[in-house]
């Protein structure tokens, strides 16, 4: 398995326990990496942000650098991501939510999105 820098540091104790068990887990910086050494065949499983995947994995496919269209299957280890965006003051919160949403609803959202990764957001 291979995983970001540091998740051994950032998903807690048992997660630390569990890389420092085995000795076929990994990490590296470079997140391309991941992807790269998953359709080589170097590793079989990378753990990694899907959005993140996505990009990469649209890359490679563009670039042809490395034969990216394998099927991957995909799946949630942690679950939902407690990520997001956090303010201090409320109303600069709601004036951000209030223009997230109307990106999402004039359909600018979706362009974004797919245009960086050539596949549709999953919603919320």
């Amino acid at each position: 398995m291979l995983s970001w820098q540091d998740a051994g540091i950032h998903l807690g104790a048992e997660y630390a326990k569990m890389i420092a068990n085995n000795p076929r887990y990994a990490e590296t910086f470079d997140q391309s990496n991941q992807v790269r050494m998953l359709f080589l065949e170097r590793v079989q499983v990378v753990q990694m942000d899907a959005q993140i995947f996505d990009y990469y994995h649209m890359k490679f496919s563009q670039t042809k650098e490395i034969d990216a269209h394998q099927k991957v299957d995909r799946f949630a280890l942690f679950g939902a991501s407690p990520n997001g965006f956090l303010f201090k003051v409320e109303k600069q919160r709601d004036e951000f939510n209030r223009q997230l949403k109307a990106l999402r609803q004039s359909g600018e959202y979706d362009r974004i999105f797919f245009r960086h990764t050539q596949i549709l957001p999953i919603s919320p």
